[in-house]
C-alpha cells in the first residue's frame, strides 16, 4: 500500500502597505481607508477625508486599484462640474430671495 505525500500549502505573502497609503478593506464591503499601522494581524485603518479609525485583519486589505482611483477622480469632477451648473442656475433666484428677505421686495 503506498501514501500519498501531501504537498505543504504555503499561504500568499500578506499585503504590507505603508503608512498613509489608500487600501480596500475587504471585510467590511471594500470599503477604502487610509492605513495607519499593524499591530499583531490587526490593522487600523482611517476614512479617506479623516474621521474614526476603524480596525480589520491584515489578510483582509488589499492595494486600490490605479483603475478605481481614476473612475472616482472622474465621477468627482461630473460631481463639480454638476454642483457648478446647478449653482449658476440658482444664482439669480437665490439673488432674488436674498433682496426679498432685506425687505427689497416688500
Amino acid at each position: 500500500m503506498s501514501r500519498k505525500r501531501s504537498t505543504p500549502q504555503y499561504a500568499a505573502p500578506l499585503y504590507v502597505p505603508q503608512p498613509g497609503e489608500l487600501v480596500m478593506d475587504t471585510a467590511h464591503h471594500d470599503v477604502r481607508g487610509v492605513y495607519m499601522a499593524t499591530e499583531g494581524s490587526t490593522v487600523f485603518l482611517r476614512p479617506e477625508g479623516g474621521g474614526i479609525e476603524w480596525t480589520t485583519r491584515s489578510a483582509d486589505i488589499k492595494p486600490v486599484d490605479c483603475q478605481a482611483g481614476s473612475a472616482r477622480k472622474a465621477e468627482q469632477r461630473v460631481s463639480r462640474v454638476g454642483a457648478e451648473r446647478l449653482s449658476e442656475r440658482l444664482a439669480p433666484e437665490v439673488a432674488r430671495l436674498n433682496a426679498w428677505s432685506r425687505g427689497a421686495g416688500r
